[in-house]
């Protein structure tokens, strides 16, 4: 009993730091099962594990032998060894039914979280996968080119040729948001520092809002065909279809 509590009463910093040692999801779950101080002190998702994940989509070997059919597996990339590199060990797949997914388009992942377009809604939704948390982005409606939605049509702005276009709602969007990347996740202690940029329209333009903002805002260039963003170390950097390397700070 007594060492059960010592377990119990260990400090959250060195708790932080074991925890940071487990890249395995399952055993991290295990880890919070420890004692109930851990399981309450702990989140639900590691915070400090820096492990990439891919997002397999059906039809998959792993799919075709489960079951239930999953719409879609969520895995960890194995550790590298000398002699199995890139491989994805079947004991590290995750099997998720995720409805969420449903008539929806992926459009980025970030923290942990994925980036999803609800077509039929405008919605701009994050989904944490295991705890299916959501957090709603800024929607579609407000993003730069779009001036009017009425009803099943829109009106758009043509930027690369400073037209309109009238057009189905629904078409405009599924096809008007290309990929869009976050800072942090969205329940962070930080959220005041919170941005998301995207890559929208059919030239492919960039736009960010902060937290607090009502709309999405054009990045302040005229830099256009942008096919990949990233933040790092507190910048934003883009790449265009030509190859061309840009760098933001905002």
């Amino acid at each position: 009993m007594g060492g059960d509590d010592q377990w119990a009463s260990i400090h959250q910093d060195i708790l932080n730091q074991i925890a940071k040692q487990f890249h395995s999801y399952d055993e991290y779950l295990q880890l919070r099962l420890v004692c109930k101080q851990w399981n309450f002190n702990l989140s639900l998702i590691p915070n400090g594990n820096k492990v990439p994940w891919l997002l397999l989509p059906i039809p998959t070997v792993a799919a075709e032998r489960s079951s239930k059919k999953p719409k879609i597996h969520v895995g960890t990339i194995s550790k590298l060894t000398q002699r199995r590199t890139r491989i994805l060990e079947e004991k590290e797949i995750y099997h998720l039914t995720m409805p969420e997914l449903q008539n929806n388009l992926i459009r980025g992942s970030c923290h942990g979280w994925i980036i999803m377009v609800l077509i039929y809604e405008g919605t701009i939704r994050m989904l944490n996968p295991f705890t299916k948390v959501s957090f709603d982005l800024l929607p579609i409606s407000t993003l730069p080119n779009v001036i009017d939605i009425h009803g099943d049509k829109c009106t758009i702005n043509l930027e690369f040729t400073d037209g309109t276009l009238d057009m189905d709602t629904i078409s405009m969007q599924k096809y008007n948001v290309y990929k869009v990347i976050t800072n942090s996740a969205p329940n962070n202690d930080r959220y005041n520092d919170f941005m998301a940029v995207v890559i929208y329209g059919g030239d492919g333009r960039l736009a960010f809002y902060k937290a607090n903002d009502r709309r999405w805002i054009k990045f302040p260039t005229s830099h256009r065909r942008i096919v990949d963003v990233i933040f790092f170390q507190e910048k934003v950097y883009a790449v265009n279809s030509d190859h061309q390397l840009y760098e933001f700070h905002i």
